[in-house]
């Protein structure tokens, strides 16, 4: 089957989030194949500790593929300590995706919910909601199917 790639970035400026959580437009319009593979190509991390070893990026949906212990939600990646930066108003502590993330199965998404949670489990806030997350970028690879390419026996099973 063929793919159609689209890639967001998504940033602490530019995301805004509310208790920890940001809201992202993956779907701007209902005209593109209702299935979409979500990918974190990239994730970098400034927090003001460096008491966590990990932080994990998750959203609030469910994927159709992916699952975690917790039962709540679908966690994409996981972004591991690297290095503290010195900068001319102290330490930061950087954080980065190492490794590959999941490629996580959406159905009939048109926003996905992220957050960054620690290893316990506690969604982490940013700075501005009184939180250790200084600042964070996300690159997420989104994948769907063209619809010419789905073969035509499967083409009556999949709602377009």
């Amino acid at each position: 089957m063929e793919f159609t790639d689209e890639y967001l970035h998504v940033n602490y400026l530019t995301s805004p989030t509310t208790n920890g959580v940001a809201r992202v437009v993956i779907n701007y319009d209902n005209n593109r194949s209702p299935y979409c593979l979500v990918e974190v190509v990239s994730a970098t991390i400034h927090s003001d500790t460096d008491v966590n070893s990990v932080f994990i990026l998750s959203t609030e949906e469910i994927a159709n593929n992916v699952k975690n212990t917790s039962n709540k939600g679908t966690s994409l990646a996981l972004v591991d300590y690297v290095a503290p930066l010195d900068n001319a108003g102290g330490a930061d502590f950087v954080y980065q995706l190492l490794g590959t993330g999941a490629k996580a199965l959406y159905s009939n998404s048109r926003t996905l919910n992220l957050y960054f949670t620690n290893a316990a489990g506690a969604t982490v806030l940013g700075a501005n909601e009184g939180g250790i997350l200084l600042g964070y970028n996300v690159l997420l690879k989104i994948s769907r199917p063209v619809v010419e390419s789905i073969p035509p026996a499967y083409r009556s099973q999949i709602p377009l």
